[in-house]
């Protein structure tokens, strides 16, 4: 009994050349990308086309990398390829991420590869690195049994020849710089191209209009309105400013907390990440009523950010520059649904806590007390016996999504009469996401205002080799 054929999988074939814009004000760079449709695997002109790529945009010795990103200086991230699918075409596509104002350079920059590419075709001396760089890597297209399974898999399923991958190497080795000239010229075609710019709309060198009509592509994502709090009554009033009095009496009292000016928090946070887990040292400077101060020691390099007031600035390898609206407000948010100034902020006229009933956090009963503080609402875990907040549960953002977020306290200790969790453990719409474990935290710490203010300007990004 034979395979059934494999049904021809549906794709837009119409193109439709343009610019294109997503606004999106919580960036500070701007991503560019442009294109077209790409080939099938099974097109004869495969095995040039990879030799192509690898020489366009496919190593750090290839045009896009060395033209625009070391002698131009204009890309953190630049790369290129016609790619290729079993079953449907890929896309040819250029992508690169550039600061804002160097945002129409770095259109200009890509349109001139993509047009040198097909009017100067690589030299024999660029495909000779090309097809070493490629066939230098082949064999870890076979190092394990599972790739070589998948591979095979992929092959029967899809009706490629079983040996498909054994032919690569010789085909590859047989590519010259006529066929490579020849498939640049018939399968990049600037005039058919897509150009979508994501980023911020101020700051970039000239407006994107300046290359033609431009549409504007709204991507925004509803916020999903969460629970609504039962209605409050005088009891649920009365009860939820009971137990929030209770909660800072457990941190140490009304005199303890309001004494405190600053807090100086150094903790070690594990952050899962598409990519995988990081590990995060963080020195955290809280200095009341509404300045904090975050310097984070990634893998990456140190990113520092700080917001004091309205004003919020980041400064990371790349540079110093403000902080996104969006970033800062959600920064903001964070520092108050801290228990210490939710309790300094008791007296405000928009502060309001309202007693929603019980629950059980770990096997501990708990009441449950939302808190609305500058039109912003948690929900408190409270253990009626000690005090303590075991948990707090609200809508925020991570990565600009929006979310459900609950984050669990424990290991509490004293700090000079004041109590703090010292482990906190993090879940976003029900998956873990962070968890961090305070090594050090210090109460009324001497903080320089230096700390707070704004660099004089925005650093460049470092060049190659600095």
């Amino acid at each position: 009994m034979g395979r059934p054929p494999t049904p021809e999988a549906a794709y837009q074939t119409v193109m439709k050349p343009g610019f294109y814009y997503i606004q999106k004000e919580d960036m500070t760079q701007s991503n560019i990308i442009m294109g077209h449709l790409g080939i099938r695997r099974d097109n004869p002109d495969y095995f040039a086309i990879e030799v192509l790529n690898e020489a366009f945009g496919g190593s750090f010795a290839a045009r896009l990398f060395s033209n625009v990103r070391s002698k131009k200086g204009l890309a953190y991230t630049v790369r290129g390829r016609i790619d290729s699918s079993f079953d449907y075409p890929g896309t040819f596509n250029v992508f690169m991420t550039t600061k804002t104002g160097t945002t129409a350079a770095g259109i200009d920059a890509l349109m001139t590869e993509v047009r040198d590419v097909v009017d100067n075709p690589p030299t024999e001396q660029e495909l000779g690195l090309a097809k070493d760089s490629i066939l230098n890597s082949f064999v870890f297209n076979f190092d394990s049994r599972a790739k070589i399974l998948r591979q095979q898999i992929a092959y029967e399923f899809f009706g490629y020849p079983s040996d498909f991958l054994a032919r690569y190497r010789a085909n590859i080795e047989t590519v010259t710089p006529a066929d490579v000239a020849r498939v640049a010229k018939k399968y990049i075609h600037r005039d058919q191209m897509a150009i979508l710019v994501v980023g911020p709309s101020k700051g970039t060198d000239r407006p994107l209009e300046s290359f033609g009509t431009v549409a504007k592509l709204d991507i925004t994502i509803p916020e999903a309105k969460g629970t609504a709090a039962p209605a409050a009554s005088t009891d649920s009033l009365m009860k939820g400013k009971t137990l929030f009095s209770k909660m800072i009496d457990a941190l140490g009292g009304p005199a303890a907390v309001d004494a405190i000016k600053a807090v100086r928090n150094v903790s070690t946070s594990t952050v899962k990440t598409p990519q995988g887990e990081m590990s995060i040292k963080v020195v955290s400077t809280l200095a009341m009523p509404d300045r904090m101060r975050q310097e984070l020691q990634t893998p990456m390099g140190q990113m520092v950010r700080v917001i004091s007031g309205v004003d919020g600035f980041m400064n990371t390898p790349m540079g110093a520059q403000p902080m996104p609206d969006s970033q800062r407000a959600e920064m903001g948010k964070g520092m108050r649904r801290q228990p210490i100034v939710m309790a300094q902020h008791r007296n405000d006229t928009d502060f309001k806590t309202q007693h929603l009933g019980s629950d059980e956090v770990d096997g501990v009963k708990v009441e449950v007390v939302l808190v609305t503080i500058a039109g912003d609402e948690t929900r408190l875990f409270i253990d009626p016996a000690t005090g303590r907040v075991l948990r707090q549960a609200y809508r925020g953002q991570s990565q600009g999504a929006p979310g459900e977020f609950i984050a669990n306290y424990s290991d509490f200790k004293q700090v000079s009469g004041v109590t703090f969790a010292f482990k906190t453990e993090v879940t976003m719409n029900g998956e873990p996401v962070q968890s961090s474990v305070s090594e050090e935290i210090a109460l009324n710490p001497q903080v320089d205002a230096a700390m707070f203010a704004k660099p004089d300007e925005a650093a460049p990004p470092a060049k190659d080799g600095q």
